[in-house]
């Protein structure tokens, strides 16, 4: 019998690999798909493995400042006791794998993917581990330029066989160099993380803040097409309720005028503040 377990980040790739093995049930890698649902490229990660209120604080600010309430709980109170339950269920209830599984981490080549997988494997590092990288066997391409994908969600059910036929142990090595990675990532107290050459690194809250100011113009602009703009034009993958929270931060700054509702982004606009 087969005894693997594949984990990726998020709704969307998740759902994208339990097709994929779905259609291909003879696989030797074939077994049960997991997702790891949160954007560790964001918010406080200071000591996660010892404390998640620190994370749940962060979040709470992040959720109450940008209106996800209004998506994640339309019809809950989106209060600090459900946050914190919320985070509790992705840290202590979610990833249950027994003892005698393999564990296939899924990733790309991007922040949010690769400090789940730092993560993940220092969770699982008594587990049998195998990886799966989008990035180095998948391009696409466009405007006749050919690119390799970011992030497993790119990727379509086609393409994640190909990735099945590449899946790789990791090597003792290799585990305790990334194992130590998350190690030093988390004695940070940053908030936000890019890629920079292959590494991970921590950057000011305000790295996103001046590629929002420069969609933005003397007109109102719907908010989301600002956000929009700056995820499609960005070197990095960040979520777009992360540049929401900046671009709120930006109109507290008093950089950036508004009208409209702050409750959600699709409901207000926004343009470069008259001086």
């Amino acid at each position: 019998m087969n005894s693997y377990v594949h984990i990726a980040l998020g709704d969307s790739a998740a759902g994208c690999l339990k097709y994929c093995l779905k259609e291909n049930k003879d696989n030797i890698y074939f077994g049960k798909v997991m997702k790891f649902t949160d954007d560790l490229s964001t918010g406080s990660i200071y000591k996660l493995d010892e404390n998640i209120k620190q994370r749940d604080l962060w979040l709470e600010q992040l959720y109450g400042k940008t209106g996800v309430k209004y998506y994640i709980a339309p019809n809950k109170k989106l209060d600090a006791e459900f946050i914190y339950n919320e985070i509790k269920n992705i840290y202590n209830g979610t990833l249950k794998i027994p003892k005698d599984f393999k564990v296939v981490i899924w990733h790309g080549n991007n922040v949010m993917e690769q400090i789940s997988l730092r993560y993940i494997m220092n969770t699982f590092k008594e587990y049998e581990l195998y990886e799966a990288d989008v990035s180095k066997y998948i391009t696409h391409v466009y405007d006749n330029q050919e690119y390799k994908v970011r992030c497993v969600a790119e990727c379509r059910p086609q393409e994640l066989e190909l990735v099945l036929e590449k899946i790789s142990p990791i090597d003792d090595d290799k585990k305790s160099e990334l194992i130590s990675q998350w190690n030093n990532l988390q004695e940070s107290k940053a908030t936000l993380r890019i890629l920079q050459n292959g590494k991970i690194v921590s950057v000011g809250e305000d790295y996103y803040d001046n590629e929002i100011l420069r969609f933005l113009s003397k007109k109102f602009k719907n908010a989301p097409r600002v956000i929009g703009n700056v995820l499609g034009t960005s070197h990095q993958i960040v979520s777009d309720t992360f540049i929401d929270y900046r671009l709120r931060n930006l109109i507290e700054l008093d950089k950036v005028e508004y009208k409209g509702k702050l409750k959600t982004m699709r409901d207000f606009e926004v343009k470069i503040k008259d001086k």
